[in-house]
């Protein structure tokens, strides 16, 4: 179980300001969030919310001081700052501001927001702002017995809803459906979401039962409890989940995946855990000095490590803009119009609030699609990108070939059914939510209950 302590909530509602100021639109009335814990494990979070704060709110709160944190670290420019806002806009897709309001949850943003304040701009130390901006951002206070919407209102961690669908095996209620506080589910129970499964276990999306997460000298094979850590290299297999430190000695021994694994960064902010090969294997880590921008890197420590942290300064990134092997830099992060490459397609080396066109070479960045603006059957180019969901859609017929960008939804935003499920942000996993049908060919967004 989640070691959470309860809030003290006073009357009145107050915002919390970051230095960048919100959208010139209003986006803060439509929020979605997953409540799918995959980190699990004990970690005590200190009670430092002091006002009652909706997650419309902390959405809001959230995106300011992530692009604040972008901004600092050389990869956000002042004129796309709303463009960054939007794209990192948490959504709502149950009803959690009503049941934040009930005193059934509260929201410890806080502790998310001076973790951001303080978090590298290498994601080295993603794992440990993600923990209390994600994994631990709830405050619950619903006792077994007590009626709740989703697992982050119970004190177990799990919201236990109705049975299967009219008999159909295997068919489990989503967030946001009405249920009861319970007990977390058993080592293979069928389950939805790792919450369910309490702080030892995980919900394996191959099986859809609870299975143990292991735990520290076990066994284990990419991932351990939380806070440990499954070594990339060990000195003898299996691999077995051990305690990380941070290596602080230059050319010590490291693990490159470590601080999006753990809380714990493998090396001091100045440096990085250099991936280190025989042949064409990754065998090892060891802690370099970061490389200075206009300066040779490597791209072989990017590619397969790149998410988990950069060995280029602050406000660059190792790419080739020719394409040529052994003409890698520390290029700085291209700015609206500059020069980028793109990374698989799903990132690139533009800054925040544009993606790269690679039309030529090198490519061009440019700003995200607005808001009813063409898109060629690409959420990723529309501002309004949501995880795993459409939002570049013919927003006219079923079907259609006509597509623009569409503002994502929350919960009981007016939409149409049949065209704009996709633009219903998501209660837990993609999917989770539709334009439930209010009649005369008008609907609001749901999820998806039984």
């Amino acid at each position: 179980m989640r070691t959470t302590l309860l809030v003290s909530m006073v009357v009145g509602v107050v915002g919390c300001g970051h230095g960048i100021p919100g959208p010139t639109d209003d986006m803060a009335g439509d929020m979605s969030v997953s409540d799918d814990m995959s980190v699990s494990g004990d970690m005590t979070i200190p009670d430092d919310a002091q006002h009652l704060v909706t997650y419309t709110m902390f959405a809001m709160d959230y995106a300011k001081e992530i692009c604040a944190h972008y901004m600092k670290c050389g990869q956000l420019d002042v004129g796309q700052t709303d463009a960054c806002i939007e794209r990192n806009l948490k959504h709502l897709g149950w009803d959690e501001d009503v049941e934040i309001m009930k005193g059934r949850v509260s929201v410890n943003e806080l502790q998310c927001l001076d973790a951001l304040k303080n978090a590298r701009c290498d994601n080295s130390d993603s794992a440990a702002w993600q923990s209390r901006c994600v994994t631990f951002l709830h405050q619950p206070h619903q006792p077994n017995g007590a009626t709740c919407l989703a697992g982050v209102e119970c004190t177990s961690g799990l919201c236990k809803h109705g049975g299967s669908d009219g008999g159909a095996a295997g068919v489990m209620q989503v967030t946001g459906c009405a249920g009861t506080c319970a007990p977390t589910l058993a080592l293979g129970d069928q389950c939805r979401l790792s919450s369910d499964c309490g702080s030892t276990a995980y919900c394996d999306p191959g099986t859809g039962v609870c299975t143990h997460t292991p735990a520290l000298n076990e066994v284990c094979a990419g991932f351990c409890q939380f806070g440990l850590l499954c070594p990339s290299f060990p000195a003898a297999l299996p691999a077995h989940c051990i305690v990380p430190t941070m290596q602080t000695m230059l050319d010590g021994d490291c693990d490159p995946i470590q601080g999006v694994t753990t809380p714990t960064p493998p090396c001091p902010a100045a440096m990085y855990c250099q991936v280190q090969y025989s042949g064409a294997t990754a065998v090892g880590g060891k802690c370099k000095m970061k490389v200075a921008a206009d300066t040779a890197c490597d791209p072989k420590n990017d590619g397969a490590y790149a998410f988990a942290e950069s060995q280029c300064a602050d406000g660059t990134t190792c790419h080739s803009l020719t394409g040529v092997a052994g003409s890698e830099t520390c290029h700085a992060f291209g700015a609206l119009d500059g020069d980028c490459v793109s990374f698989g397609g799903t990132t690139s080396s533009c800054k925040q609030g544009l993606w790269c066109d690679t039309t030529t070479t090198p490519g061009k960045c440019k700003a995200f699609v607005v808001n009813g603006g063409s898109c060629p059957n690409s959420s990723a180019r529309c501002g309004s990108s949501l995880p795993g969901q459409a939002t570049c859609i013919d927003d006219t017929s079923a079907g259609g070939t006509t597509y623009t960008c569409q503002p994502a939804k929350n919960f009981g935003a007016a939409c149409k059914p049949g065209i704009e499920d996709s633009l219903c942000a998501a209660s837990d996993n993609a999917g989770s939510t539709y334009c439930a049908p209010t009649g005369g060919g008008t609907g609001t967004c749901a999820p998806k209950c039984f």
